[in-house]
């Protein structure tokens, strides 16, 4: 039993170590309630597949090691963490991309909005009017349109998805209901 000497304490990531606050700065311990890493980080977050965990300092995100050493300095606006494909999701001039392990930019913050990867490989994103999911290059697989003012899906070809009709019927549709 780890006895409770922080004001908060996540759960243990697969490398072993638990996301703790303390004061207002965010460290992490052991299984053994050992401090592994200071708390010394305006905000943090658990420690993903990669071994990596985002962390917060002077404003802006960054990513550590098991040891505390930075290997992606902060440099973003926002972040979160790594997801299984390997990418995470960062912010930068108040549009969203993806970096890799090694902090390099795989998908360039071009995005009004963007979540992270889920375990489809798939990201919800906005950009220029458009909003739908892209896969780890970025590119639309699915997203929403418009078609004779009616909301439509459309896939990575620009095919229709639904309504599943051809589109006359759907201008026709939209032409009788004026």
């Amino acid at each position: 039993v780890i006895p409770p000497n922080f004001d908060y304490a996540n759960s243990f990531a697969e490398n072993g170590l638990a996301e703790v606050g303390q004061g207002g700065k965010y460290g992490y311990i052991d299984a053994k309630g050992q401090v592994v890493i200071s708390p010394q980080f305006e905000d943090s977050q658990w420690f993903t597949a990669n071994g990596l965990a985002r962390i917060k300092q002077e404003g802006k995100y960054g990513y550590i090691d098991a040891k505390g050493q930075m290997v992606i300095p902060p440099q973003f606006e926002g972040a979160n963490g790594f997801a299984a494909n390997g990418l995470a999701q960062i912010q930068q001039g108040g549009k969203y991309g993806y970096i890799d392990a090694q902090g390099k930019v795989v998908i360039p913050a071009e995005f009004s909005y963007a979540g992270s990867f889920g375990a489809n490989g798939l990201a919800w994103g906005q950009q220029d009017g458009k909003s739908g999911y892209i896969d780890a290059k970025g590119k639309w697989v699915v997203y929403r349109d418009t078609v004779c003012d009616t909301p439509v899906v459309k896939n990575a070809d620009d095919q229709l998805v639904w309504p599943k009709k051809p589109v006359a019927d759907i201008c026709a549709e939209a032409t009788y209901a004026r």
